[in-house]
């Protein structure tokens, strides 16, 4: 009937054995009305739940970590937890520094596993109360978790010999019966068969589960014990019947018997009749290790005296009394046992660390608290420490702190003693420095209007004595705000809406600091719809912009107008509408919008920026035509057509081919030689004030022709044809000049090889030529223009 465990985070526990320092406060914690604490527990001071958490298998020594313990106040409704903690790497938990009062305690472990309540239930409403006093320290409450979706009715505990054992490292335990029997029963039978049989692991533990909702009895039994059932009885027929019972058996080889230790000494431990005050003991043993025990003891009523064996006027009878006739009576029946009885000899005081209550102040008394010492009653004597340094005379329960305490720490120490005992000396903590008087003060004052953005100031009041410091800190609905630290703070948009308050801490030499903290500021709220406004409207001088708010919330909500020119205000251009003035050409304009309502922080916001604003533009801005032949030596004129509104100025750049002819800035344009072969253009470029310079660019002409020469006259020749004599060639005037010539003499309308050139205008004539005819070709030559070929007439026949 076990499951087998499936996570990681889970480890093995041994059976727990308690140290002598252990037991020894676990004597004296119940002498005071303290439940013995583990160890974890006892390092606290103050009030404090602790416990752990096992994983319900039948290898029960299995434990879960960082399961989630939660504590909730009793009287509440269990949703809330007062506090959370998660277990250790050992199970346990512990809750520490609660207010006293009522709890109950809740397990939240993995997924997987039951969330339960203590002790054992499913709900708030069926938890048990933990009662926690001041200082108390409540041990124990542990939980056995099992995996969700199988049913955990179940069962477990330990087996042990019920004799005790002392070990002088480790101090008194128990021995784990490790291979017990453990039987259970269905309580409607007859407790011979059982339904469940299980055997103790190495360290004595058991664990049953799966067990319905019946109700059971159960049995434990080992090789020459006694076997008990539950609730230690010795048979089926007088156990109580329960569906969920866990718990430990001590199984003893005599059926009666009282067993226990005694620290500080080697001791004798008499065993007396309780009818009698001067019979002699019915039974006497001497511990060893410890440990004591009497066995098969007949039922009685009996008294038990302990002495110290090496000091036997130390002596003590049960339980803590001082004569036979005063000792407290054990009652042994059928089956009894009384175990794990504890004794001291040799003891010494015990007693708390001290606290100080009281202002750790020059002006104040402080008070040593020291409750709780054992054995009552203590005598308890006093000195006051400062700066480390006991104070003469101060040696009462209070302290008047003196003025030249200022800085220094304060501590107690107080002592108890008691006759026939050790004295013992504990110390309080230190205090903290301290401090002097306090400084005369007034609550701060917030002034100044509640808007976001606006300056707000703490008026702190009056103050004394003079001369003194103050320092200012403002909070936001209690919370600091960040390097707001002066005496006026300015309202930022986080805000809106919620209350701001100033503390003001006053500050003097020899004094403690005093902390005074103003009321409420209220904030105005901000508008939740504030959207940026628009500008509808060309950006050209003259235009008109119109300015778009859009819808502010929440309505109504009163909008203003601010136009600016590249973010300066524009003095009075506030209403919706601006027109461009000539000022504004290229500026951009930008419109802000500024909107309030009771109640509420004044919102601006600002628009775009437009483009730069230009110019008006010219109504009609025609292309410019080219008149004229286009041809070297012609003249073209650019006609502009007619611009509205007139220009104040036109200038005009004519192009060859595209490039700027450079000079070519007037109206008319005489064609050169370079312009051959090229397109003309001419660019109009027309200027007014306020408005955009504007030009216009003419189309292309076609391309330029070469000039045609104006002159070109038949050239003649002069001189006698005959040989030996010289012909002279006459071009005449060529124009436009100047015009390059070249001359052909020819023979018969050949061409007379060496008698050619630009400079041979004469020709001598020689025997070849006589009965031939002579003429000269003229070829004229000049940049831009057709060259023109004239010849002359012919000559007489050449005669020798």
């Amino acid at each position: 009937m076990s499951v087998t465990p499936s996570r990681a985070q889970r480890g093995a526990k041994g059976p727990r054995r308690s140290g002598f320092k252990i037991i020894v406060f676990a004597v004296i914690a119940a002498v005071l009305g303290v439940g013995a604490v583990p160890l974890a527990a006892q390092a606290a001071d103050d009030t404090s739940i602790s416990g752990e958490v096992v994983m319900a298998y039948a290898d029960v020594g299995e434990f879960l970590v960082a399961a989630r313990v939660s504590i909730f106040d009793a009287s509440g409704d269990g949703q809330t937890p007062v506090a959370t903690v998660v277990t250790a790497q050992d199970g346990t938990y512990l809750f520490a520094g609660m207010a006293p009062g009522a709890y109950r305690v809740r397990v939240s472990p993995e997924p997987e596993f039951l969330t339960q309540w203590y002790p054992e239930k499913d709900s708030f409403a069926a938890a048990g109360n933990v009662v926690v006093d001041a200082g108390g320290q409540v041990t124990n409450i542990s939980f056995h978790v099992g995996e969700s979706g199988v049913t955990h009715r179940s069962i477990y505990g330990h087996v042990y010999d019920g004799m005790m054992v002392y070990d002088h490292e480790d101090g008194p335990a128990v021995s784990a019966l490790a291979g017990a029997t453990v039987e259970v029963f269905d309580a409607a039978g007859d407790g011979t068969t059982p339904f469940a049989v299980v055997k103790t692991d190495a360290y004595g533990q058991y664990y049953v589960n799966n067990l319905g909702t019946r109700t059971i009895r159960v049995k434990a039994s080992a090789p020459g014990r006694v076997s008990l059932w539950n609730s230690n009885r010795l048979s089926f027929d007088t156990v109580s019947d329960t569906d969920r019972w866990s718990g430990d058996f001590h199984l003893y080889d005599s059926a009666n018997g009282i067993a226990g230790v005694v620290y500080g000494a080697p001791a004798r431990v008499e065993l007396f009749d309780a009818a009698s005050a001067t019979s002699p003991p019915v039974a006497t043993t001497n511990t060893v290790n410890a440990a004591f025990e009497f066995r098969d003891i007949a039922p009685g009523r009996y008294t038990m005296h302990i002495v110290n064996g090496t000091n036997p006027t130390d002596d003590e009878w049960y339980t803590g009394k001082r004569t036979r006739e005063t000792a407290n009576v054990l009652v042994i029946e059928a089956t009894t046992h009384y175990r794990e009885m504890e004794f001291m000899i040799n003891r010494p005081i015990a007693g708390p660390k001290p606290t100080i209550s009281g202002t750790v102040s020059a002006c104040t008394t402080l008070t040593a608290e020291s409750p709780s010492w054992f054995p009552a009653p203590v005598t308890l004597s006093y000195q006051w420490i400062v700066g480390g340094a006991a104070v003469t005379g101060a040696t009462e329960r209070t302290f008047a702190v003196p003025a030249d305490s200022v800085g220094k720490t304060v501590a107690v120490r107080v002592t108890g003693s008691k006759s026939g005992f050790d004295s013992l000396s504990q110390t309080s903590n230190a205090t903290a420095p301290v401090i002097a008087c306090m400084l005369g003060s007034s609550k701060p004052v917030i002034t100044g209007p509640a808007h976001i953005g606006s300056t707000v100031t703490a008026d702190a009041g009056a103050w004394s004595p003079y001369p003194l410091t103050l320092a200012y800190r403002w909070l936001r609905n209690g919370t600091v705000v960040p390097g707001a630290t002066e005496e006026t703070y300015v309202l930022a948009a986080e805000d809106a809406g919620n209350s701001v308050t100033v503390e003001v801490t006053g500050s003097r030499p020899g004094y403690a600091d005093v902390l005074r903290t103003s009321d409420p500021f209220a904030v105005d709220r901000r508008l939740d719809a504030t959207p940026t406004p628009t500008i509808a409207g060309i950006a050209r001088y003259g235009s008109t912009l119109t300015a778009s708010p859009g819808v502010w919330g929440p309505i109504p909500v009163t909008v203003a107008y601010q136009w600016l020119r590249n973010g300066t205000a524009i003095p009075g251009a506030t209403s919706a509408g601006y027109v461009i003035a000539a000022g504004d050409i290229g500026a951009r304009i930008s419109v802000r919008v500024k909107g309030s309502k009771s109640g509420y922080t004044p919102e601006t916001r600002l628009s775009v920026q437009t483009s730069a604003v230009g110019p008006r533009l010219f109504t009609t801005a025609p292309t410019p035509r080219i008149t004229g032949t286009v041809r070297v030596a012609a003249t073209l004129a650019a006609t502009v057509g007619a611009w509205a509104p007139a220009p104040t100025t036109l200038t005009y750049q004519w192009y060859r081919n595209g490039t700027a002819i450079s000079g070519a800035t007037g109206a008319v344009l005489k064609l050169g030689a370079a312009d051959v072969g090229k397109r003309m253009t001419v660019r109009v470029t027309a200027a007014r004030t306020g408005f955009a310079t504007t030009a216009r660019m003419s189309t292309q002409t076609t391309p330029v022709a070469q000039g045609r020469l104006t002159a070109t006259p038949t050239p003649t020749i002069t001189g006698t044809t005959r040989v030996g004599r010289v012909l002279t060639v006459h071009a005449g005037t060529w124009k436009p000049a100047p015009v390059g010539l070249s001359y052909t003499w020819r023979r018969n309308g050949v061409a007379i090889a060496g008698a050619t050139g630009t400079a041979t205008t004469t020709y001598t004539l020689v025997k070849a030529d006589v009965g031939a005819t002579i003429t000269c070709t003229v070829v004229s030559t000049k940049t831009g223009y057709v060259s023109v070929t004239k010849t002359t007439a012919k000559t007489a026949v050449v005669r020798p």
